[in-house]
C-alpha cells in the first residue's frame, strides 16, 4: 500500500472513530427547533337537524413546519354550565365519540372520521383532544358536536417531540434549565370558536383581550389576564417575508402596575423596545411591533399586577407547562415586615416567524 492509500485509510479510520464518537454524544440540546408555527386551525360552525352545533375543525400543517402535530385540543373547561342534557350517542351514529362529565365542561361529542386520529376524547383537565401524526403539507379534519352556541376558546397544536429525541444529549440537561427549549415552547397556542358552557353565551368582557398570551396552566388566570390581547390570537405564527412589522392590540388590566412593565423584542434594543408601549391600567392600546431581518422575531412581555392575600385564588387553569408562575407574591418593606398586598406576575411570549 502506498503512502496515499496509507493516508486516506488513516484519515477515514479516524472519521469513523471521531465521527461515531460524536453522534453517540448527540447534538446540543440547546439549539433544537421543532418549529409548526406555519400551521393553520380553521372552524365551520353550523346546526345539524337536532338543532345541535357542529365544530367541524381543519388543522393544516405548514410545508415549512419542522416536525408533525401529534396532538390538537381544543379547551372547553367551565367553572359552571347549564344543566342540559346531551347524549353523544344519538347524534353520532356510525361514529366514535365521547361525552364530557356532566357539571365539569361543556357537553360534547368528539369525533374523528377513520384514518384522521389514532384516538380522541374528552381529557380531565378540560379539553376535547385527538391524537394525530400530521407531517409537514398535511391535514387533519376532527370535530365537535354540543348544545352550546360558540364562543372563543383556547386552542392548542401540539408539536411531536420523541421523534427527534434520540438526536440530542440531554444526560447533563435538568428539566428547570431555562435556556433548554421543550415541547410547550413550540406548542402554538391561540383562540377560535368552540363549545361555549351555556344555552346563551355571556358578551365578551371588553376590558380584556380574548387572548390571554401564555398556554392554559402556566400562570394563574389571575396573573394571565394582566395583559390580554385582541390581536394576535395565537402565540406562534408566521407572516410573508417581505412583512416589516405585525400589529399587537394590548389590553392592560386595571391592576396592573406600570413601572413593572418589561418588554423584549429581538429587533431592538430595550429601551427602544420599552419606548414602544404605554401602559395605563384599564386602557387598551395598538403597537406596531418591528420585524427582524432574519426569520425569527421573539418578543417578550412582562408586568405585575397587586393582588390581596385573601383574594379568591380558586382560578387556577389546568395545562401543561413548566409549572405556574402565576402565585400571589407578598412584597415584603424595608424593613421586613410583609403587606397585606402582594403582586402577580404575568410574562407573555410571542414567537413571529418569516416564511421562506
Amino acid at each position: 500500500m502506498n503512502m496515499k492509500h496509507q493516508l486516506i485509510t488513516f484519515l477515514a479510520l479516524m472519521f469513523l472513530i471521531f465521527g461515531s464518537v460524536s453522534m453517540a454524544q448527540g447534538l446540543d440540546p440547546r439549539t433544537r427547533s421543532e418549529d409548526i408555527s406555519g400551521s393553520t386551525i380553521s372552524v365551520d360552525v353550523f346546526q345539524n337537524e337536532s338543532g345541535h352545533y357542529v365544530y367541524d375543525y381543519t388543522v393544516v400543517n405548514g410545508e415549512q413546519s419542522e416536525t408533525a402535530i401529534s396532538r390538537i385540543r381544543v379547551y372547553i373547561d367551565c367553572e359552571r354550565i347549564d344543566e342540559t342534557s346531551f347524549d353523544p350517542i344519538i347524534y353520532t351514529t356510525g361514529e366514535l365519540s365521547s361525552s364530557a362529565i356532566p357539571g365539569t365542561y361543556a357537553p360534547v361529542a368528539v369525533i374523528s372520521a377513520p384514518g384522521e386520529a389514532a384516538n380522541w376524547g374528552v381529557g380531565s383537565i378540560g379539553f376535547a383532544s385527538w391524537l394525530v401524526n400530521e407531517l409537514p403539507g398535511e391535514q387533519a379534519k376532527v370535530r365537535l358536536i354540543s348544545p352550546f352556541p360558540p364562543e372563543l376558546r383556547t386552542y392548542d397544536l401540539v408539536p411531536s417531540w420523541t421523534d427527534n429525541d434520540d438526536l440530542y444529549d440531554y444526560s447533563e440537561v435538568g428539566d428547570d434549565q431555562e435556556d433548554i427549549p421543550w415541547i410547550g415552547d413550540f406548542t402554538v397556542t391561540g383562540m377560535i370558536d368552540g363549545p361555549s358552557c351555556f344555552n346563551a353565551p355571556e358578551p365578551p368582557d371588553t376590558e380584556y383581550g380574548a387572548f390571554a398570551g401564555t398556554q392554559k396552566g402556566r400562570e394563574k388566570a389571575s396573573a394571565n389576564a394582566l395583559l390580554t390581547y385582541s390581536q394576535p390570537l395565537r402565540n406562534r405564527f408566521s407572516v410573508p417575508s417581505d412583512t416589516e412589522a405585525v400589529e399587537f392590540v394590548i389590553h392592560y388590566a386595571e391592576n396592573i402596575e406600570p413601572d413593572s412593565f418589561k418588554a423584549s423584542i429581538k429587533s431592538l434594543k430595550k429601551s427602544e423596545a420599552e419606548a414602544l408601549f404605554d401602559v395605563v391600567p384599564g386602557t387598551k392600546q395598538t403597537v406596531l411591533i418591528p420585524l427582524a431581518k432574519h426569520k425569527e422575531t421573539k418578543v417578550k412581555l412582562e408586568a405585575n399586577g397587586t393582588c390581596v392575600d385573601d383574594e379568591d385564588d380558586d382560578t387556577q387553569e389546568h395545562g401543561e407547562g413548566k409549572g405556574s408562575q402565576g402565585d400571589c407574591k407578598q412584597k415584603s418593606s424595608k424593613k421586613g415586615e410583609k403587606s397585606s398586598k402582594g403582586y402577580y406576575k404575568d410574562k407573555d411570549e410571542f414567537k413571529i416567524r418569516k416564511e421562506k
